[in-house]
């Protein structure tokens, strides 16, 4: 779950965003989770149906337990992210995420972290 705002880029159709959120993923098989913190920034060039961006995402205080109880803590990542949306009567969108990322343990092992992510987003205020 995320939080932002975002607002227009010189009177244009591009528009500057921001959010900061948290990313919780839990297991059905046991105790076993996905926590952390993240923030991201995006230039978007939005259409009255489309919104084309490009910016980044930090991904920080990720830890991950597996089923058997260890815990794995990474060092803070940061990405680039790309999306693209088809929005809906002015409240909102619906979009595809893009983020290249790889994740580094504590222990300096190295993981991909790449991912596509579908999104949900509605907008409050003028």
């Amino acid at each position: 779950m995320t939080l932002g705002y975002s607002h227009s880029l010189l009177s244009s159709n591009f528009v500057g965003r921001y959010g900061a959120g948290i990313r919780y993923q839990g297991s059905k098989d046991g105790d076993a989770r996905n926590f952390g913190y993240l923030s991201e920034i995006i230039i978007s060039y939005q259409t009255r149906y489309i919104n084309l961006g490009v910016g980044g995402q930090i991904d920080f205080g990720n830890s991950i337990i597996d089923l058997d109880g260890k815990k794995y803590n990474f060092e803070t990542a940061i990405g680039p992210k790309l999306i693209l949306e088809g929005r809906f009567n002015g409240i909102g969108s619906i979009g595809l995420e893009y983020i290249l990322m790889n994740f580094v343990t504590t222990e300096d092992e190295k993981y991909s972290g790449n991912r596509i992510g579908l999104s949900v987003k509605f907008f409050f205020g003028k």
